[in-house]
């Protein structure tokens, strides 16, 4: 027993005193607060509001020691960045996503924000003309017509004080995107439409807590959590919707070629 406290108390020991001992003079310096072998995940821990202040708290933090700071969660290190011009020449560097963005993948797939970097600038290549100043200039009534509606939608707000805006941006984005990306108007389903907005909440909800708890990083054990069961709920009900949506773009694009309409490039209308 003695042997095994030794030795525990040695390894700790040595887990603050190997970044000290190798640190480089380039590296940036380290947020306070660090505890052996988490680092500085148990700061991350808390409800939604006190997540928020935590990470209004390191900026602040960073903003003091230069711009720049380094984080560790476990055995991972972090950089935190504050400056607008650094932040850029970061993200211009680094491409490729980091690992927390997989918990993502069974929602989004390899997608714009979750795929490779190989898959990420192929898809990005193909959408490129898709947002061109003369197509979004085709979707100026969708977007006068849903921005009139998201006004009459705040009216019932009006002299009632502070409320959460977010019901109505959330509901508001969601069907100007199927309208104009799917060309699907999901407005007259209004029980699938409260589904999908719940759901989509909830995964964000479910995606940040799991960042929080550290020991939900590893998927073996995030695999027998109630969060995992919640996820997958979830993502019953938001693939569904995204067939539903994909089963109508189908229907009406092959509805379209069928009667022959074609646009002025030759492609079909749908």
């Amino acid at each position: 027993m003695l042997a095994l406290a030794l030795f525990c108390l040695t390894f700790a020991l040595y887990w603050i005193w190997r970044p000290l001992n190798t640190r480089s003079k380039l590296e940036p310096p380290t947020l306070p607060g660090a505890l052996p072998f988490i680092g500085h995940a148990h700061i991350l821990l808390g409800d939604s509001v006190s997540f928020w202040n935590t990470l209004k708290g390191v900026a602040y933090t960073t903003l003091r020691m230069g711009g720049v700071i380094k984080v560790s969660i476990g055995s991972r290190t972090l950089y935190v960045v504050t400056d607008p011009e650094d932040s850029l020449t970061v993200t211009n560097a680094c491409v490729q996503k980091d690992v927390v963005y997989e918990f993502a993948k069974p929602w989004l797939g390899e997608g714009l924000l979750t795929g490779k970097v190989s898959i990420w600038k192929r898809h990005r290549k193909l959408l490129s003309p898709a947002f061109s100043q003369l197509v979004l200039d085709g979707f100026q009534g969708v977007f006068n017509n849903q921005s009139r509606r998201f006004v009459r939608d705040l009216e019932v707000e009006v002299g009632k004080g502070p409320f959460d805006h977010l019901v109505y941006t959330r509901r508001n984005a969601l069907e100007t995107i199927c309208l104009t990306t799917m060309g699907v108007d999901i407005r007259k389903n209004s029980v699938l439409n409260s589904q999908y907005e719940q759901a989509i909440e909830q995964i964000l909800n479910i995606l940040t807590e799991r960042f929080q708890k550290f020991w939900l990083l590893s998927d073996f054990i995030y695999s027998w959590s109630t969060l995992k069961k919640k996820e997958d709920q979830c993502l019953r009900i938001l693939h569904s919707m995204s067939n539903k949506v994909l089963e109508a773009r189908k229907a009406a694009y092959l509805n379209n070629k069928k009667k022959g309409l074609e646009t002025s490039s030759g492609t079909y209308i749908y």
